[in-house]
């Protein structure tokens, strides 16, 4: 009871830095425009979302889980657009461009 508010405290500018450098991944994400064709394996982005995603669900505090779960939603759509919209679309055949989705996910999903 003593220290209670004082943590109170702590999480809220803790949570207010977290949501806002969260929120510049993003925009990050959102800005990204690839320099070359990609390959067909896994990119880069795919492994770093899958291993922050996994380590925040890990984490995953009960007082925070409802605004959580709001920044990995935007964060799950922005990632599938990236992929989706702008970096599979650049292989020129279909069979491709299902193999690179594919890779993407499948890392993804191995790694949650």
């Amino acid at each position: 009871p003593l220290l209670s508010n004082f943590f109170q405290r702590v999480q809220v500018l803790a949570w207010s830095r977290f949501k806002s450098v969260m929120e510049g991944h993003v925009q990050s994400l959102s800005a990204y425009v690839p320099k070359a064709v990609p390959e067909v394996h896994p990119h880069f982005v795919a492994r770093r979302y899958a291993e922050l995603v996994a380590s925040l669900r890990l984490l995953r505090p009960q007082s925070v889980e409802p605004m959580l779960s709001n920044i990995l939603r935007a964060l799950r759509s922005e990632v599938e657009r990236l992929f989706a919209e702008r970096l599979a679309r650049h292989h020129t055949s279909r069979k491709s461009q299902a193999a690179f989705l594919i890779n993407n996910y499948d890392l993804i999903v191995t790694t949650l």
